[in-house]
């Protein structure tokens, strides 16, 4: 197996740590894992997921503007988001 000194693994992370990488192309809208924008979360009653300027809209998932980290955060938060808007609605 191969080992690094501490000295060694105190480099491997700086270098990483500075590395900058910048996207030049994406694939498109097609392929894409999650977008990005939609309604401001300002404009929403987090209990409910209803909208603060008409009564009787809720929002869900991709419709909030929120952006989750990849490995089912967007997920999560659609079904949690969908989940609070169901219970809300009378």
């Amino acid at each position: 197996t191969a080992t690094l000194d501490k000295a060694k693994r105190k480099t491997l992370v700086s270098l990483a740590s500075s590395l900058e990488l910048h996207v030049s192309s994406t694939k498109g809208f097609q392929s894409a894992m999650v977008t990005s924008g939609g309604v401001h979360l300002g404009e929403v009653n987090r209990k409910t997921m209803e909208s603060n300027k008409a009564k009787g809209l809720f929002f869900c998932g991709e419709m909030l503007d929120y952006d989750g980290e990849s490995g089912g955060y967007n997920l999560q938060a659609a079904f949690s988001t969908a989940y609070l808007a169901v219970q809300s609605v009378h």
